[in-house]
């Protein structure tokens, strides 16, 4: 037989390479199968604890509950105590609020939330029992770095999907798995961190301990532990950071929680369903972030960070080095602070009588406006309601509800008494003389509830694990919580937070007559045939205007000052925010605020009319009937099929919300232009016009979420807001944050402690305009020039 050498590729050609083949993906699978056949007790204890934590957490036995059936309230309220512990209680508050905010995005999120927390939780504490002896180890043998160290390197420069296929063949599809293989990518910062942090310890500090006699052990405890803390804390930012960016992934080999929402819009095309799973994973995302992080926070946000852990994944010197130029900048303004609260000037400055007299007009305004809430404020409908349920609009007839109330004020009535509690509380602060026994005692009482909600929040879980009732033990625990709360916020009142003055009364103030205003322009729907506002809705706008009104004749004189000097010129950023604010609130206000797909609003008069005929023509006849109720059936499925009808925020049958907002938007805008120092660089004059904008952009956030969430209270499930409010909401977000910035570097000025009071006096009268301005800068002393 001859052979055919002609039919052989060259050596030149690419098909050469065709005639070899290394094995190695055959001996890949000779290795899995065996270790399957012969290493199933090996296999089985590394599932062990993985498997354990997951039985406590999220077990599928139905005769005890997991952390899902756990009240949504507990959740949230151990996430504020936690925040609160590790970080501050602006902290704990902001992770208690976004938790719960999850749960509001639809009808699987609170599940699928808890349960990428326990996920998370699971993967992070594996990591931390791994990564941080093993970086101990690599740390104090350079032998254990050398062969840990491309070990790290692989584990991060390989893609999971390469090494995802073993450990589902070997701990099958689910969250054990996918645990696994989070683990494998957010392991190795946490262990290079840890290495080295106890590598750049001082080694004159070392051999100082052990020439007194410390052991290795006390060495490591002692010393190198503690100094290398905000390195190994460090790591576990990284290790937490990465392993929620591995969530999506391992949603693909079955594990639950947001990553299985995504997974699942994804594979639909369903957008809303991606912005809102997109959205709760953010806010997962940030709360855990900002409780890991270090106390001296470096300044950099969510997205920045986790950029930033990508980055330097490999290169933990870079990291650190990154951190430190921030923390750099952050001491130094923390240094200017300390100086500016250590000055000999310690009593804050007496308040005028003009000062006075506007801030007792806006608290007694801003009393009267809370009052109004308990009045009625709409009669015969719902006016809020009635664009959401079909209830309201014909069933209330000769009935009125109070502002509080879904049917009544709803959430305008709700913040409209959040921000009057707040001015009235600003206004107050200035007017009273406090010591520091009061916060003291309140101080105790916080950490007294925080340790009897912590306990009682193990408790609720320690029961849950168990399948064991709760008992009364929830209710007794929100109640204690909302006593805690209530003592936060008086303590901060005490100590006289910045804004307890003027400049927060202004802002609270507009912003509840924003709310008020907001409800007493809304239009009613089209649906509703009577409606009247009630007395409430009255008192409460004029109140609300009256206390806005007094807070602006107390700013016209309030002593402020900045805290550190400012820079005079013209600040044209802040000019940007407030005219894209306005662009933004008019895009939304031209936009669509709302979306009916209920199915009476889809079907036309005409179409209304042909479905009626054919349902008289089939009465009684069963063919006829079957015949009709088919093309009945079609005829609703071609209405669904189409757009849904909408409303604009200025259309004549919608709620009209864009007017007010159009109008508050432009004033804002124009204060902006004081605040930036536009027609003048005079400090007073930008602190009064940044307060007067931030004001009006709270104004126009509290009125699209006012209508926002009276849909999420009492709206039907096809009746659904539109993305003209967001962007409106956006606008006021924006607004905000121009005047904010500035009002935050203004604090009341300083009067020597020992003035007498007929100096008092003198500086009273020197605070009102006067041709001797010499008395008040030797007398008051502000932050900066006075």
């Amino acid at each position: 037989m001859s052979i055919n050498f002609a039919a052989q590729p060259q050596f030149t050609e690419n098909s050469w390479l065709d005639g070899f083949q290394l094995h190695f993906g055959e001996w890949t699978k000779q290795i899995v199968d065996w270790t399957d056949q012969n290493l199933e007790w090996l296999i089985a204890i590394v599932r062990w604890p993985f498997q354990t934590l997951f039985d406590l957490l999220l077990n599928e036995d139905p005769s005890r509950t997991s952390i899902i059936d756990i009240p949504w309230y507990w959740v949230a309220i151990s996430f504020f105590i936690i925040g609160s512990v590790a970080r501050n209680t602006k902290i704990g508050l902001m992770a208690g609020v976004m938790v719960a905010t999850c749960g509001l995005l639809g009808p699987d999120y609170w599940s699928e939330t808890t349960s990428t927390f326990a996920m998370v939780f699971i993967s992070v504490l594996l990591c931390t029992i791994i990564g941080i002896p093993l970086g101990i180890l690599c740390g104090r043998s350079d032998a254990i770095w050398n062969v840990t160290r491309p070990t790290l390197d692989a584990m991060q420069v390989v893609h999971s999907f390469v090494y995802m296929l073993p450990f589902i063949f070997f701990w099958k599809v689910g969250e054990v798995s996918a645990t696994m293989v989070t683990m494998v990518f957010a392991l190795p910062p946490l262990v290079r961190l840890t290495n080295l942090g106890i590598r750049q310890v001082p080694e004159d500090v070392i051999e100082a301990s052990r020439s007194f006699g410390a052991t290795e052990k006390r060495v490591l405890t002692d010393v190198q532990l503690p100094l290398a803390r905000p390195a190994i804390m460090t790591g576990l930012n990284q290790t937490l950071l990465l392993a929620i960016s591995m969530l999506a992934i391992a949603a693909l080999m079955g594990a639950g929680g947001l990553g299985k929402l995504l997974l699942r819009a994804i594979s639909s095309q369903n957008l809303a369903l991606a912005a809102s799973g997109g959205l709760a994973f953010f806010l997962v995302a940030v709360v855990l972030d900002r409780i890991s992080q270090r106390e001296g926070n470096d300044g950099l946000n969510l997205l920045g960070r986790i950029r930033e852990a990508w980055q330097y994944r490999k290169d933990p010197e870079g990291l650190l080095a990154a951190q430190g130029e921030r923390n750099v900048t952050n001491d130094a303004a923390a240094i200017v602070d300390a100086a500016a609260a250590a000055q000999e000037a310690e009593a804050p400055a007496p308040v005028s009588s003009r000062e006075r007299l506007g801030l007792l007009i806006a608290g007694a305004a801003s009393v009267v406006a809370m009052i109004s809430v308990l009045l009625p404020w709409g009669k015969d409908s719902g006016l809020i309601s009635s664009w959401g349920r079909r209830s309201d609009e014909t069933e209330l007839i000769g009935q009125s509800a109070t502002g509080i109330e879904a049917s009544g004020g709803s959430m305008f009535a709700v913040f409209m008494l959040l921000l009057s509690a707040i001015a009235f509380a600003a206004a107050l602060r200035p007017l009273v003389r406090l010591g520091d026994t009061p916060s003291r005692m309140l101080n105790r009482f916080q950490g007294v509830a925080f340790a009897v909600l912590g306990a009682g929040a193990f408790l609720v879980w320690l029961l849950n694990l168990f399948g064991a009732g709760s008992g009364p033990l929830p209710t007794l625990g929100l109640l204690l919580f909302a006593a805690a709360f209530i003592a936060i916020g008086l303590d901060t009142w005490v100590r006289a937070t910045p804004r307890a003055g003027a400049d927060g009364a202004v802002i609270a103030a507009i912003g509840a007559f924003g709310a008020a205003l907001g409800y007493f322009t809304l239009r009613s729907s089209e649906f509703v045939e009577s409606y009247s506002h009630g007395i409430g809705a009255m008192v409460a706008i004029a109140a609300t205007a009256l206390a806005a009104g007094g807070a602006i004749l107390a700013l016209t004189s309030a002593p402020y000052g900045p805290r550190r000097p400012i820079r005079l010129n013209v600040s044209w950023s802040m000019i940007a925010g407030g005219f894209l604010a306005v662009a933004l609130i008019f895009v939304g206000s031209y936009s669509a605020w709302m979306f009916d797909e209920r199915l009476d609003s889809l079907i036309t008069p005409d179409m209304q009319a042909e479905i009626e005929r054919l349902e008289a023509e089939a009465e009684g006849d069963m063919g006829k009937q079957i015949q009709n109720g088919q093309t009945i059936t079609n005829m609703i499925n071609l209405a669904q099929s189409q757009d849904a009808p909408m409303r604009t925020g200025l259309d004549s049958d919608g709620p009209g919300l864009g007017y007010p907002m159009i109008a508050l938007g432009v004033l804002g805008a124009i204060s902006s232009l004081f605040g930036a120092g536009l027609f003048g660089a005079g400090e007073q004059a930008r602190w009064k016009g940044a307060t007067i904008t931030a004001g009006l952009g709270l104004a126009n956030i509290v009125i699209p979420a006012s209508w926002i969430f009276s849909f999420t209270r009492s709206g039907e499930p096809k009746a659904i807001t539109g993305a003209g409010s967001f962007f409106a909401l956006v606008g006021g977000v924006i607004l905000f944050a121009a005047g904010r910035g500035v009002v935050n570097e203004f604090r009341r000025r300083k009067v020597y402690a020992d003035m007498t009071s007929a100096g008092v006096q003198m500086v009273e009268e020197s605070l009102d305009p006067s041709p001797e301005p010499q008395l008040s800068e030797a007398l008051v002393r502000g932050g900066g020039a006075v």
